[in-house]
């Protein structure tokens, strides 16, 4: 009769006592680490690190998508800004390699120095050619600086006329030579000599006598004005003791 085995699963004893401690292994090879491949991939795809190497030489294969692509500007009216930076600077100058929001930011600034400039100085239609305006605000055009000159001052090549001039003062009045000071209606900036084109001189006496002069000219030179326009010439003639009591002058000078 054959033996019959039924069987009824494992059975598992109680756990036995810790065994002794195994002895220590040998000493492990030193692990490497480098670069191998670095891949640029198109914007979007996914970065990926591959070991190309072993666990004990690994070799980092690295594939590195491209940055987000920047914003292509075919026209300037195209392109947004959503800030600028703000310049402390006055008349900020751009420099290479900035920002187009400190860019932006310098050419705002550089307007806005610009117009508080520009508030400062006078508008050129505010400058008159002329010597009538009375209103507030204008200035006079440089023009008129020589019309201003030419009306209160002699230049060299001017012509002097004086008809029956009065004198302001005299030197010597009495005798061969007097020294006769006739007040002028401009200046001169400085003492200018005269030179005679026609002269004519009496003087007068209470009685009503006239006794004829005679302009004195040196080296072509026939008197001086100075500062604050006064005629300085020298007449000789024959006078006589008793004071003139006026004169007729009537001359033509040139100023030299």
């Amino acid at each position: 009769m054959a033996d019959v085995y039924t069987r009824i699963g494992y059975i598992k004893g109680a756990t036995g006592a810790t065994g002794a401690q195994g002895a220590k292994g040998d000493t492990g090879d030193a692990a490497t680490i480098q670069v191998g491949s670095v891949t640029t991939v198109p914007y979007g795809q996914t970065a990926n690190v591959v070991n190309s190497g072993t666990e004990q030489a690994a070799i980092f294969d690295f594939t590195i998508p491209q940055g987000r692509p920047g914003q292509q500007v075919t026209e300037m009216d195209t392109l947004l800004l959503n800030s600028i930076t703000t310049s402390a600077a006055e008349f900020p100058v751009p420099a290479v390699g900035e920002t187009g929001k400190v860019l932006w930011g310098k050419v705002v600034k550089w307007f806005s120095d610009m117009a508080a400039l520009v508030a400062t100085k006078l508008n050129a239609a505010n400058v008159v050619n002329n010597l009538t305006t009375t209103a507030s605000g204008y200035a006079l055009d440089a023009r008129q600086g020589k019309a201003l000159h030419d009306e209160n001052f002699y230049s060299s090549g001017d012509t002097l006329v004086l008809n029956d001039a009065t004198y302001t003062a005299m030197s010597n009045a009495t005798g061969n030579l007097i020294t006769l000071f006739i007040s002028l209606p401009k200046q001169t900036n400085g003492t200018k000599s005269v030179s005679v084109n026609s002269v004519s001189i009496n003087w007068v006496r209470a009685n009503g006598q006239t006794y004829q002069g005679t302009l004195v000219v040196t080296d072509g030179v026939a008197g001086y004005i100075n500062t604050p326009g006064t005629l300085n010439i020298n007449i000789s003639g024959t006078f006589p003791a008793i004071q003139m009591t006026g004169v007729n002058f009537r001359a033509n000078f040139t100023v030299m």
